[in-house]
């Protein structure tokens, strides 16, 4: 769905601190690495329709370390309660108007938890580090959900 620009900031910020932390760090090709024995950090929101263990088992290839960093902004993460809504795909342009009541609400949290779980879980069965990390959270916040993680080390 369209992205809000607290997430696209949040993964430019993390992506400006972990590139400036590492010596020599550089971009590479999404789920197509080519630098063995490389630290890989995936930044991603996981709201796609892939299977996580095919994901990440091309990124853990050959590689020293990997950490899923997953951004959800806070409507994704936590969607308002009550409304009707008009959805848009920002990959594919789709349109969709939904009604946003109790029960659908109840499933979204259903359906987004067991998907957190498939994704956590494939990044625990490669030995990767999987940390969530809300868009709209102060700086602070967010270099402490890091550092609990061991990707950084600092308090803000």
């Amino acid at each position: 769905m369209e992205t809000p620009s607290a997430k696209s900031a949040c993964a430019d910020w993390l992506f400006g601190l972990l590139s400036t932390a590492a010596d020599g760090c550089r971009v590479v090709e999404r789920e197509h690495p080519k630098t063995p024995r490389a630290v890989r950090v995936y930044i991603t929101d996981t709201l796609f329709d892939k299977d996580p263990d095919a994901v990440l088992v091309r990124l853990a290839h050959n590689s020293a370390a990997l950490a899923v960093v997953r951004v959800l902004s806070r409507e994704e993460a936590d969607p308002p309660s009550a409304g009707a809504f008009e959805l848009v795909d920002s990959e594919t342009g789709e349109r969709r108007e939904m009604t946003m009541d109790s029960d659908t609400l109840s499933k979204y949290r259903a359906a987004l938890e067991a998907h957190t779980a498939r994704w956590t879980a494939a990044a625990n069965r490669l030995g990767a580090t999987f940390v969530d990390l809300a868009a709209e959270a102060p700086r602070p916040a967010r270099i402490s959900s890091l550092a609990a993680a061991s990707l950084v080390e600092g308090r803000g």
